[in-house]
């Protein structure tokens, strides 16, 4: 078999059950090892297959982009889901953020939320996300804040609120 056709065979095999290993196309082709491997490094330098270890799958449709670039993608549905997302928080509560694009817009949402201390006075929000914290404003103070509780105590007793986390 030629090594277009058997490249062929390869992408077809690749694409019918999502990854090849090369001793399961050894079987297949009858073709030595360090065959199976110039091939799927040739289908590799051209892109057609990434190679992992025994073998390559086809390439990711996923591209990483930046952070930035995110923050454009879909804003109009962020700010959507932003503005559905404070309408759900009450007044007098503690919310803790995570990171991304979406949550970001949810911040920027809540700087004119009329719950917890009304649009003229501070926010204190606890979050991880760099983003939030630099992109929020003047008007909420960031504390970063682990997830979770402190160790001790019987079940069901809440954390004592003195002890810092």
């Amino acid at each position: 078999m030629s090594t277009t056709l058997r490249k062929s065979e390869i992408l077809n095999i690749a694409r019918r059950e999502g990854k090849v290993t090369v001793d399961r196309l050894v079987e297949l082709l009858g073709v030595t090892p360090q065959t199976i491997r110039r091939d799927l490094t040739e289908l590799s330098d051209e892109g057609a297959l990434d190679r992992v270890h025994g073998g390559a799958v086809l390439p990711s449709s996923t591209a990483n982009i930046g952070y930035d670039a995110r923050r454009q993608l879909n804003q109009s549905a962020k700010v959507d889901i932003a503005r559905a997302c404070a309408r759900q928080i009450p007044n007098d509560c503690c919310i803790f953020l995570n990171i991304g694009t979406t949550t970001e817009a949810v911040a920027q949402e809540l700087l004119h939320h009329k719950g917890s201390a009304g649009r003229d006075e501070q926010h204190q929000h606890r979050g991880d996300s760099v983003g939030e914290s630099g992109r929020a404003g003047d008007r909420v103070r960031w504390q970063p804040a682990p997830v979770g509780w402190r160790a001790g105590g019987r079940a069901g007793d809440r954390p004592d609120p003195s002890v810092p986390l």
